[in-house]
């Protein structure tokens, strides 16, 4: 059967659910934060992704928290479920595929960075058996996997990808067109250069910082698709502002912020909901870390 579902164009949101004191999903935080989404119009959701932990979940616990991000999503904005872990648990994959499909998600999101090249090509091509359509995640950036990725995005279940690369290197810019061209929609993953992937081709973003500002992030995508570049080049730069602090600064004692663990402490200071709360072994900060983090919360 011929799989005719297109990925929506514009701003998908790899979903990063806030966690609970003792690092359980906070499932009470799930619908708001779904809610928020659709309000600020992006155009899909990623749950169970790489963005959230969810390698450090059980089966149950990441299928509880796809249903609901499912059952509050359906018929408002599209949602697309990582099932990940390929060498970790063998039959992970196949399990949660069938339970995406049972539960009629518009998509699965397939994760395996873990394998090479050709493990990557077998591992699609068995799940193209189920006739159920496939992202594919971040499969690599290097020249040398260019054709392993084409063998994919040629496969009929196979209906998009997200890449993530700083195109603003001449080889990657080079890497990122080769794909763009190979017809299927791809959609740029690495936040400081969305812009830049909106220039290259691009039909979107899939990126993490959407989980704090999703307004200001669909908002690049809409001016840019407006033709308004000048204004599209503003919002990246304020994004980018966000990024420097939350990606890259350091926090109170001088290191390196993780991403996830400082992203997850700006989305509480900005919500109010949810807490800091991070799985072990990534660091939960501390309200020296937050006021750092909450300097640059002037965005909205």
């Amino acid at each position: 059967m011929e799989i005719s579902y297109t990925p929506k164009s514009g701003i998908v949101v790899p979903f990063m659910p806030f966690l609970t004191e003792k690092e359980n999903y906070d499932l009470l935080a799930v619908e708001k934060q779904v809610n928020h989404f659709i309000e600020s119009k992006v155009a899909g959701i990623f749950v169970l992704t790489t963005c959230g932990q969810s390698g450090n979940f059980s089966f149950q616990e990441n299928q509880d928290l796809a249903d609901i991000v499912l059952d509050t999503a359906r018929g408002k904005t599209p949602v697309y479920v990582g099932i990940g872990r390929t060498k970790e648990e063998p039959d992970y994959p196949s399990k949660m595929l069938e339970h995406v499909i049972e539960k009629k998600a518009d998509a699965a999101v397939v994760l395996c960075s873990d394998m090479s090249a050709e493990e990557q090509v077998e591992h699609f091509s068995q799940l193209n058996h189920y006739n159920f359509p496939l992202v594919a995640y971040s499969l690599g950036t290097q020249q040398k996997q260019l054709k392993k990725v084409e063998e994919i995005l040629v496969m009929e279940s196979v209906i998009g990808m997200k890449l993530t690369i700083d195109v603003r290197q001449a080889e990657a810019k080079e890497y990122f067109e080769r794909v763009v061209n190979l017809g299927k929609p791809v959609f740029m993953g690495e936040d400081v250069v969305l812009y830049d992937g909106l220039e290259l081709g691009a039909r979107g973003g899939v990126n993490a910082i959407a989980n704090l500002m999703p307004e200001t992030v669909v908002a690049l995508y809409d001016k840019h698709f407006a033709g308004n570049k000048s204004k599209a080049q503003e919002l990246q730069q304020s994004i980018n502002t966000v990024l420097d602090v939350i990606y890259y600064g350091n926090d109170a004692e001088g290191h390196t912020f993780d991403a996830a663990a400082a992203l997850q402490c700006a989305m509480f200071q900005r919500f109010g909901f949810g807490s800091v709360t991070m799985r072990q072994p990534k660091p939960t900060y501390s309200e020296k870390d937050a006021e750092i983090i909450k300097s640059v919360l002037n965005f909205r």
